[in-house]
């Protein structure tokens, strides 16, 4: 073994106990199974370690290294290869070392991409990388209202053929007590919109002022949760993706993904059959939301928060 190899190991040993903290005997199996996983994957890896100080990746290095597991558990989507995962997570971070001053943001930090505080008291969509979506997505953006996380997107940046490219890799909303009632009310404030939608709307603004050329939503086969690693099921009352990504316009675009417009045609108030003075207000809102986004999205440091919303 020469010097190299075993400074790898070293490396990875050191990352593996971020991930397995206990303190058993079968830990150390289960870190010395990990590594050899990694090891068998050193060619990948090693593009993760060559990444420069100051970058996205050597960022999710230092601060995040139990992103390393996803070389041996699931990650994004249930039928990626391990080499796939390990890929998409480091495109994605490669990706955003190009993107605007300030999408690169610290784990303790989120960009306030919205402030709808004139539509709603308390609402705001940020962007963040909570730790609750590690496996679904490095960002999400989340509908917030009273400080509180009501509706996320989870998401990767990737290229396709050269082009820029954004995955969701979960949509979900909360189960709080009163969340029907706050689903009711914002859809008043929101001009009969779900919050689901309006989020949905709002990702879609975000990467067109990014660039993004298409964006791919996961099936719902393809999620990780009917991995028996994770040790849990779909409850039945989970949102159904791809019924969601058919009602946003999307189509089916190989085993695991449908494939959606960034910048879908929005229908003419022409050719609103009825309640056109609220599909008018509806509208105002959107675009509304979309300047805002389109102000933001030239310098997301500026935009930088660190009192984030609950969840």
């Amino acid at each position: 073994m020469d010097n190299s190899q075993f400074r790898r190991i070293s490396k990875f040993w050191e990352m593996s106990g971020a991930i397995y903290t206990a303190r058993h005997p079968l830990i150390y199996l289960h870190r010395a199974r990990l590594v050899m996983k990694a090891m068998a994957k050193r060619q990948e890896f090693d593009r993760w370690f060559d990444a420069p100080r100051g970058s996205s990746l050597r960022y999710l290095i230092d601060h995040r290294p139990t992103m390393m597991g996803a070389v041996g558990s699931p990650y994004f989507c249930l039928n990626w290869t391990p080499e796939k995962r390990l890929a998409a997570l480091r495109e994605h971070h490669e990706i955003v070392d190009t993107l605007p001053n300030g999408l690169n943001i610290p784990l303790d930090t989120a960009v306030q991409l919205v402030d709808l505080s004139q539509v709603k008291e308390g609402v705001q969509i940020i962007v963040d990388r909570p730790v609750w979506f590690i496996r679904e997505g490095e960002m999400t953006i989340s509908l917030a209202y009273q400080g509180e996380r009501i509706f996320f997107l989870a998401f990767n940046f990737a290229r396709v053929d050269g082009k820029l490219v954004a995955y969701i890799g979960a949509l979900q909303g909360r189960r709080l007590p009163d969340i029907q009632t706050i689903y009711r009310e914002l859809g008043k404030a929101f001009q009969g919109m779900r919050a689901r939608d309006l989020l949905f709307d709002t990702f879609r603004f975000f990467c067109k002022h990014l660039g993004v050329q298409a964006i791919y939503g996961l099936k719902d086969a393809s999620r990780i949760h009917h991995d028996p690693f994770l040790g849990k099921k779909l409850e039945p009352h989970a949102l159904k993706y791809e019924e969601v990504w058919a009602d946003k316009g999307g189509v089916p675009f190989d085993d695991n993904f449908y494939i959606l417009e960034v910048n879908p045609r929005r229908r003419p108030i022409e050719e609103v059959p009825d309640k056109r003075p609220m599909y008018k207000r509806r509208y105002a809102l959107l675009d509304s939301i979309d300047d805002q986004v389109g102000l933001v999205s030239k310098d997301f440091k500026k935009h930088w928060i660190k009192d984030l919303p609950r969840a």
